[in-house]
């Protein structure tokens, strides 16, 4: 006999009592692991491509990513920006607007060295094609996605040749049927300002894009970035916010660089402006110290403030020195080595 509480219990049923406990918690177990095995994910996945499984070209990055972009957020949690993956399948992003998630992917042509073209197409249809020139690939090929606050959705392109140049250098407004080019990098700035210029958006926050330029001066014989910033406004244009260049950086170019006090020494005449866009044109005569204090766009040009050792400034355009070749060209300044 088995006593409980104050119970008589024969021992036989108390051994059936017992297994049938077990029974029904092994059952409820099963139950709970069925149902957490059958639970859908609140948040769609990446799909691989269907050609995954056998890539026909080595050179291409089958690599699935997981990240949903939160890594990269720099602002609110729905604008952030994306580094993609080319020839692979993205299915967690709306990227039209509508409220749900679409199928974006980038897909390539390539050699064994360098990409011929590429596609860009949402939901299985095509939306945007661009070739490379036939003798003239493209050796590196750099794909953003860019969300807004107000839902925007846009694709930042760089193809770039094996001579550092950017033959495509755009942002495109992303949609379902087409791919709208809304800003065109390479015309932020005047050709006679400088070589291979290029830019990306280096981040976002709210519905403003802080674009990151980048080229060589002519000028200053120097690498030289900035940034400028624009609206992304609810029916898909893109507007500058403020002309002003900000976050000025002059880096190093092979052959030339700034002196450590930042002052240049003329060694030619210079032609400039007191004012911005100013139509008045004073003369710098040779053998002045100057220093590169800011940078403005305007109407498309780019113009350096330089600031003399009296704190007197004045800004420049372009230079007659200016040479297509820059290994060859004349820099009007001493002050560079």
């Amino acid at each position: 006999m088995v006593m409980k509480n104050s119970g008589i219990i024969p021992q036989g049923m108390a051994k059936t009592k017992v297994l049938q406990l077990m029974a029904a918690l092994l059952a409820v177990v099963v139950a709970l692991a069925c149902a957490g095995c059958t639970q859908e994910s609140e948040q769609p996945q990446d799909q691989a491509d269907a050609n995954d499984a056998a890539p026909q070209n080595a050179q291409k990055d089958q690599a699935v990513s997981e990240d949903d972009g939160s890594d990269a957020a720099k602002g609110s949690a729905e604008a952030f920006v994306k580094e993609l993956t080319v020839d692979h399948t993205y299915a967690k992003y709306d990227v039209t607007g509508d409220g749900h998630a679409d199928k974006l992917e980038i897909s390539t042509e390539s050699t064994d060295e360098a990409f011929t073209s590429l596609k860009v197409m949402v939901n299985g249809k095509v939306v945007l094609v661009e070739k490379a020139p036939k003798d003239d690939p493209w050796y590196s090929l750099i794909a953003n996605l860019v969300t807004t606050s107000n839902g925007k959705s846009l694709l930042d392109l760089e193809c770039v040749n094996a001579m550092d140049v950017d033959l495509v250098n755009s942002l495109y407004l992303l949609g379902e049927n087409n791919l709208q080019p809304v800003l065109d990098y390479q015309s932020l700035f005047d050709p006679s300002c400088g070589q291979n210029p290029f830019a990306n958006v280096h981040s976002v926050k709210d519905n403003t894009l802080t674009v990151r330029a980048n080229l060589r001066s002519y000028l200053l014989g120097s690498g030289f970035s900035c940034d400028f910033t624009f609206q992304v406004n609810d029916d898909g244009t893109v507007t500058p916010k403020d002309q002003t260049a900000t976050n000025i950086c002059y880096s190093l170019v092979p052959g030339y660089q700034l002196p450590k006090e930042g002052y240049l020494k003329t060694v030619e005449d210079l032609r400039g402006t007191r004012e911005l866009g100013g139509a008045k044109v004073v003369t710098i005569a040779s053998g002045h110290l100057l220093k590169p204090v800011s940078a403005q766009v305007l109407a498309g040009v780019l113009y350096i403030e330089f600031q003399m050792e009296d704190g007197t400034s004045f800004w420049i355009s372009k230079t007659e020195s200016g040479s297509p070749d820059f290994a060859e060209m004349r820099l009007p300044f001493e002050g560079l080595m």
